[in-house]
């Protein structure tokens, strides 16, 4: 399995291998989604959106054919056939992908890929199938919801919930002080009434992780609620900082 796939479903798993849970959302508030009015709190500039989705949708190791139907289906929740995709295959003795991909609207880009994985170990023989659902959208990110539902629809033949991370990404002009960068994380903290739980500060980068009682799911970390992660980092090359506003944590390389 090539390197940048195990770290997706490496990554993904130990994500939300500290509990994924809901319901406790509180049903007021915001007219919008809280994470796009945590980014307009911000000021920063629009960059992106991304949101991706993942589940074990069986236990087995299918073909690649049974893989593509997977996959076909999926493609129709977005509006697009898999013809207007572009496909891919790779396999080994113990694992097989077939991946789709491709723009599915100006400036919105879809990825498909589904992976059946044979254990090699033998206290744990079960075979499994992954899908992850990745969208990245470099217009329109106040389509937010859309998106969102989208996805949690593409799998809902397999399971009732998908593991669903969302990340808008912005930027701001030039190089922030520290004051700066800590008055625009409280502001867009305050924005959704979140609660710091941890965070980390240097030189090159701020990341702060918090709870909202306005987005309904979250993680458990050492028994700590966390549905909201923000992070800033100057960029020398551009001249501008760009910040991160994840939940329940920022699912990309920031």
């Amino acid at each position: 399995m090539t390197k940048s796939i195990k770290i997706i479903l490496i990554g993904l798993i130990l994500v939300f291998s500290s509990q994924m849970a809901g319901a406790e959302a509180l049903k007021i508030g915001f007219d919008e989604d809280p994470l796009l009015a945590a980014f307009k709190a911000s000021g920063a500039q629009e960059e992106s959106l991304d949101i991706s989705g993942w589940a074990v949708i069986n236990h087995k190791f299918l073909a690649f054919e049974e893989q593509k139907a997977v996959a076909d289906k999926a493609a129709k929740y977005f509006e697009v056939e898999s013809k207007n995709l572009k496909p891919g295959r790779e396999n080994d003795s113990n694992y097989r992908i077939y991946k789709l991909k491709g723009l599915i609207k100006p400036g919105v880009y879809l990825n498909i890929l589904i992976t059946s994985v044979k254990p090699e170990i033998q206290f744990d023989p079960d075979p499994e199938t992954y899908m992850v659902i990745t969208l990245t959208a470099v217009k329109g990110i106040n389509d937010i919801k859309t998106y969102r539902a989208q996805i949690k629809n593409a799998f809902k033949d397999y399971v009732e919930n998908p593991e669903l991370t969302v990340c808008l990404t912005g930027k701001l002009n030039g190089r922030l002080s520290n004051e700066e960068t800590g008055n625009i994380v409280k502001k867009t903290m305050d924005s959704i009434k979140a609660a710091r739980v941890e965070g980390i500060v240097d030189e090159r980068i701020i990341s702060i992780s918090g709870y909202t009682p306005y987005i309904q799911d979250f993680i458990e970390v050492l028994n700590r609620k966390i549905n909201i992660n923000i992070a800033l980092r100057y960029n020398s090359d551009e001249d501008k900082t760009f910040i991160w506003i994840g939940s329940p944590i920022i699912a990309i390389e920031y």
